[in-house]
């Protein structure tokens, strides 16, 4: 049985965030961040492939990913990204990976290490509810689904600033599925230029000198579009969070930035792994970790403020009150 840990939540709901946790974990491995099982969901959400391809396409995916982990390929060497090999899995010995032989004996070794969990690759993806109970029904993988939740006015404002509508159906570096779609037969240029993120932030350079986005929305404004599909999103998020979190398989960022040891528990007590403490106390310098009324908005005044700013109606500001409330209230 081939076992993965798959993390799951929209794009800016802070799954990135809790990487240097997560892979603190004895056995598991670095993150793949590549694009190609995105693509087979929004494939699969635009219709035009069905559900049984879409999950023989992703297995197929995570098996050849799982074993390319094992050989030492893909892995992120830059070592000033925020996550890298070498900057949060230094205790591993990245020659020893590249010495394996692509060859079948070793590709049973792989296979008997996954059996015994000794190796955990780690997804980001969309996984959607439906596709999760056909994996648990019809295939060899484990998925083991965590569902990032983030506040909504947070995944709302966050879009806005990074331009995120755009860049998910228009060219951008993205590469998102979505934009095949509006693709014209011109200059490459013209069809970006719409859609460049200028809230950008640096790579950690040193420990403890991280620097989240500061929302650059002074400049920003909504258009109805726009609204629409972010008011979508968070029905989504929220839809997608109380299904995972009936099956225990959700987590509030919130938390995990505020209270990492909780989340740190709740991984050993699920999963029935162990953490090297010293590279743990380095992931939390990493992540950062901040009191709880840093991470998430409180101040209804502001939210109000800043959304009236941005333009936004009014059936769309006192939606993501509304929303934002009902988080708190839970949180």
């Amino acid at each position: 049985m081939l076992n993965i840990l798959s993390l799951l939540g929209p794009s800016r709901s802070g799954k990135g965030a809790i990487i240097p946790i997560i892979v603190a974990a004895k056995n598991f491995q670095l993150p793949f961040n590549t694009p190609d099982l995105d693509w087979y969901v929004d494939a699969f959400n635009f219709g035009d492939i069905d559900s049984d391809s879409l999950c023989r396409l992703s297995a197929n995916y995570l098996l050849c990913y799982s074993w390319y982990g094992y050989l030492g390929r893909h892995i992120n060497l830059r070592p000033d990204d925020y996550y890298s090999f070498q900057k949060l899995m230094p205790h591993q010995d990245l020659n020893e990976k590249h010495s394996r032989y692509d060859k079948d004996d070793e590709f049973l070794n792989f296979i008997n290490d996954n059996d015994q969990k000794k190796i955990w690759n780690i997804f980001q993806w969309d996984l959607a509810p439906q596709i999760y109970e056909i994996f648990e029904e019809k295939y060899p993988i484990k998925t083991n689904p965590l569902y990032c939740y983030r506040s909504p006015y947070y995944l709302f404002t966050s879009w806005i600033s990074s331009n995120r509508v755009k860049r998910s159906i228009s060219l951008s570096r993205m590469f998102k599925y979505d934009a095949t779609k509006y693709f014209k037969r011109e200059s490459l240029l013209s069809q970006f230029e719409g859609a460049k993120n200028d809230n950008e932030q640096e790579y950690i350079k040193e420990l403890g000198t991280t620097e989240w986005d500061k929302f650059n929305l002074k400049e920003s404004k909504t258009y109805k579009k726009e609204e629409e599909r972010l008011i979508n999103l968070i029905e989504e998020n929220n839809n997608n969070a109380a299904y995972w979190s009936k099956r225990n398989m959700m987590f509030n960022f919130e938390h995990v930035v505020s209270k990492p040891e909780s989340f740190v528990d709740y991984l050993m007590s699920r999963f029935d792994i162990e953490f090297d403490e010293d590279l743990l106390k380095k992931g939390i310098v990493i992540m950062d970790k901040r009191p709880l009324e840093n991470v998430v908005e409180l101040d209804f005044i502001k939210i109000e403020s800043t959304l009236k700013e941005l333009g936004c109606s009014d059936k769309t500001m006192n939606y993501v009150i509304n929303q934002q409330k009902r988080y708190l209230d839970n949180l």
